[in-house]
């Protein structure tokens, strides 16, 4: 106790208690400040890699994406190249018409980087995609050579990475098991991939300078890696925790690699095995790259700790500078509660209360405010092709110059995504506002430079004038709002003002979506029916069902009207319902009075597919009732369900397919389906877009198209229906092109019930 008055120079009780309080006070002091350090950093480094790690899943599903659509090109190919092999019988497959014409599509289509090659029963190699019949090799000693006679797995074999004994180049011979071939094959089809092809189009998805794109076989075999991907192809990565300890448990997900077997250094890795091929695509960033940032913030906090912890011993005078410092922190937190983390302007927040600050004084002042609201036009397709990253590159460049380009007394901000905001201080002239609007337009309409990428955006301006277009923030803002996506639906890349008939037509949305909760239960809908014409016979044993509202005071409207409304309400479900037990009586009905074999499809919503919505099991127990059979209803979608079905719609047109009812794609070729979609899905019939049937007769262009799509769908056993047909002429090329069905006015227009079963009785073929 003496060594302690000594030290603290304390002479009575109280004082040596008031010390050690003080003590006290430092200690839980520190104990709190390296708490807090302490889970900050917890929290930090948890982020960093939380959000790399959503890049990374979303780089690996987007590459997963792309590979697959990669590999069902040449799936497809050798699916059908072994189907003609298997149709006919084929002395010189070089001469063979059909397997040329898909040889050379291949080639158009993969700019020459798939190659295509008869492989004989003896192992002999020859080139299919020239004239060139005499052997470029023997190739019975590979792996992929013994593969191909193992019909009885099926599917897609992918052989080890190889120098090509043609190209000179490292190549991915393919092959197609099929375990329905007929019988044993004298020639095979085998497909090649040029690897530097796939590590082209990986080396320019990766985001990070560190970061890794690669592209291996289930069994751990390297078949391509950006960057690199020369000197690690053919390597085994199957002794790596990835392969022992990740794929076992989950399909697809991420973890952290110590020690990669490729460059033995930590990473953050995303990978996703397909379902369809046996690959695997992973996506990786270092360790190092990912907690650069935290380290740096490690670093500053443990400085800022010791020296925190300095000032807490030296005593009460070094308390006053830690209050300084944490009110600093304090004034930067609430900078970032206001300001936009990417490009450093006002966020929402802040525009709101700096907009209802600028109103309340040009309100005292007898003063306009202009406001400008920017939307980038398509800046979507930017974060899919070229990345997230990318695109907040292109936000920054954006912020840069808007701001660059209006006063320093106007505000800029970004309310969030790809939409900006300015208010205009004093520019009460038009032809100011018009000139601030067109000069932006026009400065977002350069080039923008991107690392090693250049895109090309534009804009769409709405603007709101105070107090014209509204008194309050809210008005302004929506009005502004409301113009901008009249800018858009007007083309995009212009201004426009607010005008009183944009809020005329939100406000009619508005009443179309109260008038449709009652247009149902007051029997509102009426269903029309179009024929679908057997082209060979000419008559009609099938109908699509149409949906009309007749409005008791707007009469009748169309569907492109309400349809959208009642998806965006979540009505389209029940509505759907009824359209299915509206067509399904009226099926009942002439299949008894017209044909026996009468067929009605109705069109099916996305919406309809998700959870809550009826299940196939309900329809098939309605049909029952009616002594239906599942194959007198067809269900038409839209491709773009395909293209990210989940497990509840893969689920349902299963179910659907399964209870007998047949499945039609509608509008085919206008989306981006992959055409292995259409065996994946049990697709029955596609519907050739009214676009194409209109082209027919402009040119050869339009018919090869067509006869494309035609012999593509016979081909893999689907039938045709060509929508949209107006013409004897187009008519009768569709004939030519052995198309099944054909619907279109030049047969009927959507009929009601009654007028139809009159007319369907007489053959549809117009004189």
């Amino acid at each position: 106790m003496r060594i302690q008055s000594n030290l603290w120079g304390i002479r009575s009780p109280g004082e040596r208690r008031a010390a050690w309080m003080v003590l006290l006070g430092a200690g839980l002091a520190l104990l709190i400040l390296w708490s807090a350090i302490a889970g900050i950093l917890l929290r930090s480094r948890h982020s960093a890699i939380d959000a790399e790690r959503r890049v990374l899943e979303r780089m690996s599903s987007v590459v997963e994406e792309q590979t697959r659509n990669f590999f069902s090109v040449v799936d497809f190919f050798l699916i059908s190249a072994n189907r003609i092999l298997d149709s006919q019988p084929i002395g010189n497959p070089h001469t063979d018409p059909d397997l040329l014409s898909l040889v050379k599509t291949l080639e158009t289509q993969s700019g020459g980087r798939i190659g295509a090659h008869i492989l004989t029963s003896d192992g002999t190699f020859h080139d299919l995609a020239t004239a060139n019949k005499q052997s470029i090799g023997n190739i019975a000693n590979r792996d992929y050579f013994g593969a191909q006679s193992l019909r009885s797995a099926g599917g897609v074999y992918i052989g080890k990475p190889e120098e090509s004994s043609f190209t000179g180049q490292m190549v991915l011979p393919i092959f197609h098991a099929d375990p329905d071939a007929r019988a044993a094959r004298n020639f095979v089809v085998v497909a090649s991939i040029d690897t530097q092809a796939i590590n082209t189009l990986y080396e320019s998805g990766r985001t990070k300078p560190s970061g890794s794109i690669g592209l291996v076989r289930r069994d751990g075999i390297l078949l391509a890696r950006a960057p690199h991907g020369e000197s690690f192809i053919g390597k085994s990565i199957a002794g790596g925790g990835l392969w022992k300890e990740s794929l076992p448990k989950a399909q697809r997900g991420w973890s952290i690699l110590p020690n990669t077997v490729i460059d033995k250094t930590s990473r953050l890795t995303a990978y996703a095995a397909m379902d369809e091929y046996p690959l695997v695509v992973i996506a990786s960033s270092s360790m190092d790259d990912v907690l650069a940032g935290w380290r740096k913030l490690l670093w500053g906090l443990l400085v800022s700790g010791t020296v925190l912890s300095c000032m807490t011993v030296l005593g009460a005078r070094r308390l006053i500078s830690l209050l300084k410092a944490l009110a600093q922190t304090r004034a930067e937190v609430e900078k970032q509660a206001r300001h936009d983390f990417l490009t450093g302007l006002p966020n929402r927040r802040a525009f709101h209360e700096q907009l209802e600050q600028e109103i309340k004084r040009a309100h005292r002042a007898n003063q306009s405010i202009s406001i400008l609201f920017i939307d980038l036009d398509l800046f979507k397709e930017i974060n899919d092709t070229l990345g997230h990253d990318i695109g907040d590159m292109l936000l920054q460049q954006a912020a840069r110059r808007i701001s660059g380009y209006v006063r320093e007394s106007d505000s800029v901000a970004r309310l969030g995504g790809d939409e900006f905001t300015v208010i205009l201080h004093g520019v009460t002239d038009p032809h100011g506002v018009e000139r601030i609007a067109q000069g932006i337009l026009k400065t977002l309409a350069e080039p923008f430079v991107l690392r090693s990428e250049t895109a090309y955006v534009s804009a769409s301006i709405g603007v709101a004038l105070y107090p014209q277009d509204g008194t309050t923030s809210e008005d302004l803002i929506m009005h502004a709002d409301q113009a901008m996506y009249a800018a858009k639906k007007e083309g995009r890349n212009r201004w426009t003002y607010f005008a009183p008939s944009m809020q005329i037509r939100a406000q009619q949305r508005m009443r179309y979506l109260n008038d449709l909760h009652t247009a149902l239960a007051e029997r509102q809908f009426r269903l029309v029916y179009q024929p679908i014409i057997d082209l060979r016979s000419g008559l009609a044993r099938k109908a699509e069902a149409l949906i009309r509202w007749h409005h008791p005071q707007r009469g009748v409207i169309s569907p492109a009207e309400f349809i959208p409304v009642l998806e965006d309400a979540g009505m389209i479900a029940e509505v759907g319902e009824w359209v299915f037990h509206e067509a399904a009586r009226q099926a009942a009905e002439w299949r008894r009075t017209l044909h026996p074999d009468f067929q009605i499809s109705i069109n099916k919503s996305p919406m309809q597919f998700k959870k809550g919505s009826a299940s196939a099991n309900d329809w098939m127990q309605y049909l029952a009732q009616l002594g239906l059979p599942g194959e007198s209803m067809a269900i038409e979608i839209t491709e773009g369900l395909l293209l990210e079905p989940g497990e509840d719609v893969t689920i349902k047109l299963r179910h659907l397919s399964d209870a007998g009812m047949q499945i039609s794609l509608d509008d085919f070729g206008t989306g981006y389906c992959s055409l292995m979609y259409l065996k994946r899905f049990d697709i029955d019939f596609i519907k050739i877009d009214r676009s194409f049937v209109s082209a027919l007769t402009d040119g050869p262009d339009g018919v090869a198209l067509c006869e494309a799509i035609i012999v593509m769908a016979h081909k893999l056993g689907l039938k045709v229906v060509a929508e949209g047909i107006e013409t004897a002429a187009q008519r009768d090329l569709l004939v030519e092109m052995n198309c099944d069905f054909g619907q279109g006015f030049l047969f009927s227009r959507p009929l009601g019930p009654d007028e139809f079963a009159r007319l369907t009785g007489q053959s549809f073929q117009p004189a």
